[in-house]
């Protein structure tokens, strides 16, 4: 085994010497291991794969769609769907940067909203 570590390190001093790991991002800067999170790396690569105008445009678009719901007639088709916007909250919060995240979005306080809404729709008799 030590014959394939001396060839691994062999292999790294002579591209070290050639310069290939020069200019690398990142170059001087410690590295970004992440945190005890197991999907760190993977919500490293979304943040920079998505650009922030991007993720606005998202949470914007999660808003209008509880708006939307608050017009919705039946009771148990908002609480579905107010699960659904509740799981695309938490993931865009988990992309978007502390000071930009958007307020939770649970389902108990769409339905308390989405409740007060239709008592002031529903015609009095």
């Amino acid at each position: 085994m030590d014959r394939y570590l001396d060839l691994a390190e062999e292999r790294i001093r002579q591209a070290i010497e050639r310069g290939e790991f020069d200019d690398l991002p990142g170059a001087g800067k410690p590295l970004d291991l992440g945190d005890d999170d197991p999907g760190w790396w993977a919500l490293r690569k979304l943040r920079e794969l998505v650009e922030e105008e991007q993720l606005a445009e998202m949470a914007e678009e999660l808003q209008r769609e509880v708006d939307a719901l608050m017009l919705e007639p039946d009771e148990s088709a908002v609480k579905q769907r107010a699960r659904e916007l509740y799981a695309r909250n938490v993931a865009l919060n988990e992309l978007l940067p502390p000071g930009r995240r958007i307020p939770a979005l649970d389902e108990t306080s769409i339905l308390r909203q989405w409740r007060a809404m239709y008592r002031l729709r529903r015609p009095r008799l």
